[in-house]
């Protein structure tokens, strides 16, 4: 079975915002752009430090992946560098690096034939996504991605096309890791993907 998940915080660990009110993380993060020559590792504090609960995986941001160190040093980290850049940051009450990931892979995999979905009058740039469907064969060996036309709100990650030990979603289940979501929004047997 080839899936196709929309990943997201589950909001149950660390609300991280910027210490610095000026720094805009989503103007910085979702530009599909390199931005480690400029990144100046930012401060951030916990937003919800009373209900937070220890999970490996951090809200900094809507699709946007923060993660300790844990996750850095470990076969998730692996996988997550193949995605982008991993920028370092600093948690203000802990004193503890964390990181960041800027996805720079965004596959133009959506089958917008087949997807149920609206568009601006032209038909040229897409608004509301109802029902996905997918090339399957148009996802690479990224762990996780975004597509061009949800670029700035969206991440998702496959299960079925590469090995087990390659693909985010499978590992983030297998290692038992916290802090995230995801929904399947497609799936297709093998055999229908390939067609």
């Amino acid at each position: 079975m080839v899936a196709i998940y929309k990943v997201s915080s589950d909001y149950t660990g660390a609300v991280l915002n910027p210490s610095d009110p000026t720094f805009r993380l989503w103007e910085v993060l979702l530009n599909l752009e390199r931005v480690r020559s400029t990144w100046r590792k930012p401060s951030f504090y916990v937003h919800n430090p009373a209900q937070a609960q220890f999970t490996d995986f951090y809200h900094v941001g809507i699709s946007t992946l923060a993660f300790g160190r844990r996750i850095y040093e470990g076969n998730l980290g692996e996988i997550l560098e193949r995605c982008g850049e991993i920028l370092p940051a600093i948690r203000e009450d802990s004193k503890e690096e964390f990181y960041i990931l800027n996805p720079l892979v965004c596959y133009n995999c959506l089958d917008r034939e087949k997807a149920k979905l609206r568009t601006t009058p032209d038909g040229k740039t897409v608004v509301q996504i109802y029902e996905y469907a997918f090339h399957a064969t148009r996802v690479s060996g990224a762990g996780v991605f975004r597509i061009p036309e949800t670029y700035k709100t969206e991440l998702f990650a496959s299960s079925g096309l590469f090995g087990a030990s390659d693909e985010f979603y499978h590992e983030y289940h297998e290692g038992g890791y916290t802090g995230l979501k995801f929904e399947k929004v497609w799936s297709k047997t093998k055999q229908e993907s390939d067609r």
